[in-house]
């Protein structure tokens, strides 16, 4: 037989399991809970009494004890009901009150039984509140009167005494006002309880709407921001595309345009051409600033890491911007200081870009004086250096206001600087970018109307292996006395460098009455001067006029003239040495130069053999000479590949020697110094390879460890480069060699001729 649910809950289930109320709220399964153990407690004494009165055969007794046990037994399975359970409390308390009342007129004053009753305003007021439980304890108080008063002797049972009573009945008051105060402040307790309890659910559930809320926007704001992310990708990978579809037939409209220049052409073709050509350049550079600046957006912008030489980098900017700077009649200087290390590593491509940039506006918003480029050294590690490069110019300056508008994408100082100069407003963000990629940073100083200088920063590994050699000055070079006639500081300052850098006695002028000056003064106390450089274009006079004065006057017409000019002019070297010039160099003047054109000018003053005609020293003969002082070894063990280079060789102006095979090279290589070494990589008794593994061992015989080693091979797969580079070898050609591919690499590992 299946026992009922409710029955099996209240009755044979754990105490802890079973009082669990559906639907009530925390006070009232509290008040539940204390109401089914006060039922269950009671069951035992009606059991025992019931069972006591049945065997002493008090029916009566027995009949109501049962009766009242079937009626708490039925309320405790009622317990568990859902919703109000009122009619229970009022009736439990009913019961309640009806046996302390039979125990108060059983026992008496004199009994313990009416004690019970101090328990029924306890009992009533946590049962039924304080409302209710003042009635029912009124109710109660005054039946115990009656009770205790025995009107008429009606209670004839028990005579109460009145001191008794009426002790009973003060404590009994008390005990009620007491559990009304305790009920009251409970309650009032609970309310405000519950009233903040509602208030924390309530701020809880609004803080979870706040963070559903929150995480709502973060994730609407994060889906947009990738969503804005892959359009600007999308948007700097299309501009990447888009830039080299464009440069494709651009470098065919420029490279086609300077072919056409080439040929016999009208006036007016030739005006046509230049304005095609001057406008391709142009769109070119800015196709090519839209390139470099859509890989930054797409983070594809990267730097390569190669060895090369500070000085000969830079003396290449100076060749592509001098021209410039000298058709607005402005001077354009470079100073490298002395200590600034020559061989680095880096990327000098980049290194070219923001030189010709800075350099290039300073040129473009300068209208007179002078546009300089100065390098100096900012700190020095074993592995590093650390250099600042500054472009200085005398033009029109920044306002201060300005200033913020710079290193920005697209901006320039204001409108009209893009109108009246051109330009996208890309090249300085790009340069910002480029230096600090190079570990440095940028900026400018300004003042308006009186010129800028750009700054900034490059962080470049030194050269492990140095292949830079102490120069060797020769005795003709070697404390001469030499006068540098310039109007410009900056160049006085840069040949002052120079110049005592090779143990020279340097003395400055900026003006002819002051150089003639000195020249007099000097010869007068017998310490003449051995050199004079001077420029062409100076204020109050002309340079060959100047030197008619010195080769006229007896006392001077031994010194040495070296002319410097801004612009070359077709027949000038002529005139020049008629005059007594014994050189002639355009500016800006490089270093290896300038060296090179004093020992030559001094050497030749030195042989007793008149000179030739055509003796006078140009960039020309510098280069020629210099090349006829390069000697190149050639490793081929092809009879038909050796003549083929050779002849290239030879044509360019270099002396060549040629081994057959490896060892030949290294017995070469052990005899003589070389500048360079064309190295073919297969090769009977012993390779290219183990060749140049014995030229860079330093125990070998091998005369220079450090000489250029450039690869010459057929072998032109993937990995083959690579296979050079790790053997030691310093650069890849692959044959069959191209003549212009070989001029260029011969001239990028000789000295610039």
């Amino acid at each position: 037989m299946q026992m009922n649910p409710i029955l099996n809950n209240f009755l044979f289930r754990p105490f802890f399991e079973r009082l669990n109320f559906t639907a009530t709220d925390a006070e009232e399964d509290q008040r539940r809970r204390l109401l089914v153990l006060f039922m269950r407690l009671s069951l035992i004494p009606f059991l025992i009494f019931s069972f006591a009165d049945l065997v002493s055969g008090n029916y009566l007794e027995l009949a109501i004890e049962f009766s009242a046990g079937l009626w708490v037994f039925f309320c405790l399975i009622k317990s568990n009901t859902k919703g109000s359970i009122e009619w229970i409390y009022i009736t439990i308390t009913a019961a309640v009150g009806a046996l302390f009342l039979y125990f108060a007129v059983d026992g008496g004053i004199q009994g313990t039984k009416i004690y019970f009753s101090f328990t029924f305003p306890v009992f009533t007021f946590f049962l039924l509140g304080t409302k209710k439980g003042v009635r029912w304890n009124i109710i109660f108080f005054l039946c115990l009167l009656l009770i205790l008063s025995n009107p008429g002797g009606r209670f004839s049972l028990f005579a109460y005494p009145r001191e008794g009573a009426f002790r009973f009945l003060v404590v009994y008051i008390l005990i009620t006002l007491l559990n009304y105060i305790y009920e009251k402040v409970r309650s009032r307790t609970q309310a405000f309880l519950r009233h903040e309890k509602d208030k924390l659910k309530a701020a809880h559930k609004a803080m979870e709407s706040t963070n559903a809320l929150l995480l709502k926007s973060t994730a609407e704001a994060t889906s947009l921001a990738e969503e804005a992310r892959l359009a600007n990708q999308s948007k700097s990978e299309f501009l990447a595309n888009m830039s080299h579809e464009i440069r494709t037939p651009m470098n065919g409209v420029v490279g086609m345009t300077n072919l056409l220049m080439g040929t016999d052409l009208t006036t007016d073709q030739l005006s046509y051409t230049e304005t095609i050509q001057n406008s391709s350049e142009s769109l070119l550079e800015i196709i090519n600033d839209i390139l470099d600046y859509s890989k930054i957006e797409a983070g594809k912008f990267n730097l390569d890491c190669m060895a090369f030489d500070l000085r000969l980098t830079v003396e290449k900017v100076g060749d592509l911007l001098s021209f410039k700077a000298h058709e607005k009649g402005l001077e354009f200087v470079i100073v490298i200081h002395h200590e600034v290390p020559s061989l680095l590593r880096g990327d000098p491509g980049r290194l070219r870009q923001i030189l010709i940039n800075l350099a290039g506006n300073a040129i473009k918003f300068t209208s007179t004086g002078e546009v300089a480029i100065r390098i100096s050294l900012e700190t020095e590690a074993a592995e590093q250096a650390a250099l600042r490069f500054g472009v200085t110019d005398t033009g029109i300056g920044i306002p201060e206001n300005r200033k913020d508008r710079l290193f920005k994408s697209f901006s320039q100082v204001d409108g009209s600087t893009t109108r009246k100069y051109g330009g996208t407003g890309l090249g300085l963000m790009i340069s910002k970018k480029l230096s600090e990629l190079m570990g440095g940073r940028i900026g400018v100083e300004s003042t308006e109307g009186r010129g800028s200088e750009f700054w900034f920063t490059a962080v470049f590994e030194k050269q492990q292996v140095s292949r830079e050699k102490p120069v060797a000055i020769p005795r003709h070079i070697r404390g001469k006395k030499i006068l540098v006639v310039d109007d410009n500081d900056t160049n006085r300052l840069s040949l002052k460098e120079q110049l005592e850098s090779w143990a020279c006695r340097y003395h400055g002028a900026a003006d002819v009455e002051q150089a003639m000056t000195e020249l007099t003064a000097a010869a007068a106390h017998r310490n003449a001067f051995d050199i004079v450089i001077l420029d062409m274009n100076l204020p109050d006079a002309e340079g060959d006029v100047f030197g008619e004065k010195v080769k006229q006057n007896p006392d001077l017409c031994g010194t040495i003239l070296v002319h410097m000019s801004a612009v070359g002019v077709r027949g000038n070297a002529k005139h020049l040495e008629k005059i007594g010039f014994s050189a002639y160099l355009t500016k800006p003047i490089k270093q290896s130069q300038l060296y090179d054109c004093l020992v030559m000018v001094t050497d030749r003053k030195t042989e007793t053999a008149p000179k030739a005609p055509d003796s006078i020293v140009t960039k020309h003969t510098i280069s020629e000479n210099r090349k006829r002082d390069v000697r190149i070894l050639l490793v081929e063990d092809n009879i038909v590949n050796q003549k083929v280079a050779e002849s290239f060789v030879n044509k360019f102006g270099y002396n060549t020697d040629i081994a057959n095979n490896g060892r030949e090279a290294l017995k070469a290589l052990a005899e003589h110094t070389y500048n360079l070494v064309l190295m073919d990589c297969q090769m009977p008794e012993m390779d290219g390879y183990d060749a140049t593994g014995e030229i860079r061992n330093p125990t070998s015989n091998v005369l220079n460890h450090n000489v250029p080693v450039i690869a010459m091979t057929a072998h032109a797969m993937k990995g083959d480069r690579e296979k050079c580079m790790k053997a030691g070898m310093d650069d890849y050609l692959t044959k069959p060699v191209d003549p212009k591919a070989l001029s260029d690499m011969l001239k990028k590992w000789l000295s610039p001729l």
